[in-house]
């Protein structure tokens, strides 16, 4: 699916895409248009739906995304990939408990963070 979305820095293409290997859904927002070789502006964000709603709250995602989109409308073209990923309910638990005894964040096991980005 691919539709035209207005923001606080102009209109972006908003495409959702599912990844062939896990079957996760993707969303690549973009402005402009450029050339196969061309370097352009990218910013990849690996998000969890708990990660996510964390971070908007409690830290600068935000802000983060927010200039990253900023970034991309100045230089008139670029991508930013939000690269959703699934979550086991026991990696949300771990991740309050670290919030709640104010350990700074641990890597997860590999089991739990073994990602699979599709490149």
């Amino acid at each position: 699916m691919v539709t035209k979305l207005p923001s606080k820095h102009g209109d972006f293409d908003v495409f959702a895409y599912q990844q062939l290997t896990t079957g996760d859904t993707h969303i690549a927002i973009t402005r402009g248009n450029w050339q196969l070789n061309e370097p352009i502006l990218v910013r990849a964000h690996s998000s969890t739906e708990t990660g996510d709603e964390i971070g908007f709250l409690f830290g600068d995602y935000g802000r983060k995304l927010d200039n990253a989109l900023r970034k991309i409308a100045e230089a008139e073209k670029g991508i930013l990939l939000l690269m959703r990923h699934r979550e086991k309910d026991e990696d949300i638990l771990v991740r309050l408990r670290e919030l709640a005894e104010g350990k700074p964040k641990q890597r997860p096991s590999q089991e739990t963070e073994q990602r699979d980005y599709g490149v």
